[in-house]
């Protein structure tokens, strides 16, 4: 997948995340993590969120702790 479907994928997971098919969500955010896991500042957060609704708790965590790493200069750290 080139960057323009990485991108594609990860707004079509994002809504899907919205209407509540989470399994869905997580299927299009993964798409696009793979193809690119730099296409949104935001990938890992989303596949965090789509990992923890899919009771993937262990994978939502590590994706959780890889963007709250690429931001803590930036965030207090109690807020993710």
């Amino acid at each position: 997948a080139g960057q323009l479907d990485a991108k594609s994928h990860y707004m079509l997971g994002r809504c899907y995340f919205w209407v509540h098919s989470y399994d869905k969500a997580l299927i299009h955010l993964r798409t696009a993590w793979k193809g690119n896991p730099k296409c949104n500042k935001d990938i890992d957060l989303w596949m965090g969120r789509a990992c923890h609704m899919n009771y993937a708790f262990d994978s939502a965590t590590t994706f959780y702790s890889r963007y709250r790493e690429r931001f803590k200069s930036k965030y207090d750290p109690t807020y993710i």
